[in-house]
């Protein structure tokens, strides 16, 4: 949760009447921006010169790896154009089967209530 108010995607209240909640609409966040807030936007493959040091005598060492990049960089390009293109908001509506979302205050309806009942039974 914490990477995900870092980047600003949801806010939080510390404390027993705290949570968390989304800082924007939805609609603008994408899952795009999820996966970059929880894994990074870094590169997918990270070559350290591998295949160069196990073959150092060869060029179609460094050919290969480079074709090898390439073939990682347009899976990745395809990848993260994907995430782009559904919005947070979309998602929610295609999971659950509606057009609108209920939004819940947990410490003003469903979730006070059931917590004061618990604490009466102890």
């Amino acid at each position: 949760m914490r990477k995900l108010v870092v980047s600003r995607l949801i806010t939080s209240v510390p404390g027993n009447s705290g949570g968390f909640s989304l800082a924007r609409s939805p609609n603008s966040i994408t899952m795009l921006d999820i996966f970059d807030a929880i894994e990074s936007d870094k590169p997918f493959l990270q070559t350290e010169g591998l295949i160069q040091r196990v073959f150092p005598e060869t060029t179609a060492a460094e050919a290969g790896s480079e074709r090898f990049e390439r073939i990682f960089y347009k899976a990745e390009k395809s990848y993260r154009s994907s995430l782009q293109q559904t919005t947070l908001a979309e998602a929610i509506h295609q999971t659950l089967n509606r057009e609108t979302i209920e939004l819940v205050d947990w410490n003003h309806s469903l979730g006070s209530p059931d917590i004061e009942e618990l604490k009466e039974k102890k």
